[in-house]
């Protein structure tokens, strides 16, 4: 038997172009619609869950047709996954919200250490004390406009991805 390869010739630019889209379009959803795609995002993690384990019931009652063999558990579990899958669907918003208000509460954790290692820098006269107090105000800052505003990190890593994208679309255009 003769096996063929056929080498394919990898296009490095047409691959950065075609990602470099993929995040514009992901940083300007992200920037213009952030607590949405959120919950359409899990929304679709709820589908998805609902979808595989319905296929996975569907299955056991096909195998029990054919072996006679009950699997009474697996029947259970696959029917409380697709109990929790509609519960992230309909739920989709709180979960999005629970996002952030766990990110904003993770901020001011990480702000009140920071505030923490400020005080010792102070203790031992460190020159690290101005810089760490700052730090620790701005994340005390961000945790608290995190919990207040609307997905105000989902936005900003929009604006990232945004910038990203356009200068990796203009370095691919200049090596052209």
């Amino acid at each position: 038997m003769k096996v063929t390869i056929i080498k394919k010739e990898a296009n490095p630019q047409k691959e950065t172009i075609f990602s470099s889209i993929v995040l514009l379009i992901l940083g300007i959803l992200l920037l213009f619609y952030s607590s949405g795609i959120l919950t359409i995002l899990f929304s679709i993690i709820g589908g998805i869950i609902v979808l595989l384990n319905i296929y996975q019931l569907v299955e056991l009652y096909k195998n029990e047709k054919e072996t006679k063999i009950v699997l009474t558990n697996e029947k259970n579990s696959a029917i409380m996954w697709i109990v929790f899958g509609f519960i992230i669907i309909f739920l989709s918003s709180f979960f999005a919200n629970a996002v952030q208000l766990i990110t904003g509460i993770w901020f001011l954790f990480l702000g009140s250490q920071k505030l923490s290692s400020a005080l010792y820098y102070r203790q031992i006269n460190s020159k690290l004390f101005l810089s760490s107090f700052i730090g620790a105000i701005l994340l005390f800052f961000f945790g608290i406009y995190t919990i207040i505003a609307e997905n105000i990190v989902f936005i900003f890593l929009g604006i990232v991805l945004i910038i990203y994208a356009i200068f990796d679309l203009i370095s691919a255009f200049k090596t052209k």
